[in-house]
């Protein structure tokens, strides 16, 4: 990390999840959940991206709702999973011995009135008219005054509602989750030993050449994934 940047490497997909297939210099004020539809919106390679793992720092109930309208799953293994908030769709229905847990209730008729502005929304994130981080970053900078943002957390909760007790219940898929994570931090130590010059920082002052070290990192490693499976 210099001058103020951080530099977010994402891979794993469905097809070979320990290949990177993106790398993004950010801002290292912005949080990861901003930038984490960025690089698979991009991709350029012939590796079909359907599922996102993230830590806590990844997740909001913003890019929950995003992900589902693009097509894809989010699967964040969020810290202190237990103080989340669920919801349940009518208010009348009681579920026995969930009620304490499920306690708030989405307001359909938000997303009802929004729906065709969500999709509005996909389409553009999708054809790339405007960069997801971008339409994040605006939708975040006023939530309290922009109705679309409201909507858009409202949906958010509905997909929150439905993955939480998915992962909790399911043995299998956090098994998964944390495999994918675990992946995630081998190649974080593999870039590391990889980026041994100048103490392992980029010195680069200026965005255009901290993307360009980012991008040979990230092809040397994929270089040496390549190899070893092959070796293997």
């Amino acid at each position: 990390m210099m001058h103020n940047s951080e530099i977010y490497f994402f891979g794993g997909c469905a097809k070979n999840p320990n290949m990177e297939y993106g790398t993004k210099v950010v801002p290292s004020i912005k949080r990861e959940a901003t930038y984490v539809l960025d690089a698979i919106l991009d991709n350029e390679t012939e590796l079909e991206i359907m599922e996102h793992t993230t830590d806590t720092a990844g997740y909001t109930e913003l890019v929950y709702a995003l992900f589902d309208l693009l097509g894809m799953r989010f699967s964040p293994r969020i810290r202190d999973i237990g103080d989340q908030t669920l919801y349940k769709m009518d208010r009348s229905i009681r579920y026995s011995h969930l009620d304490s847990i499920i306690n708030q209730t989405i307001n359909q008729k938000m997303i009802l009135e929004r729906w065709d502005d969500f999709l509005r929304v996909a389409c553009s994130v999708k054809l790339g008219w405007v960069t997801a981080s971008l339409l994040i970053s605006k939708l975040q900078a006023y939530p309290r005054k922009n109705a679309l943002t409201k909507a858009l957390q409202e949906y958010g909760r509905v997909i929150k509602s439905i993955d939480i007790p998915y992962y909790l219940c399911h043995e299998e898929h956090r098994r998964h989750v944390g495999i994918q994570l675990n992946k995630g931090e081998e190649l974080h130590r593999l870039r590391q030993f990889l980026l041994f010059a100048n103490e392992g920082k980029i010195r680069k002052s200026h965005i255009e050449d901290q993307s360009n070290q980012a991008s040979a990192l990230t092809l040397v490693t994929n270089a040496v994934i390549v190899w070893n499976t092959r070796y293997i």
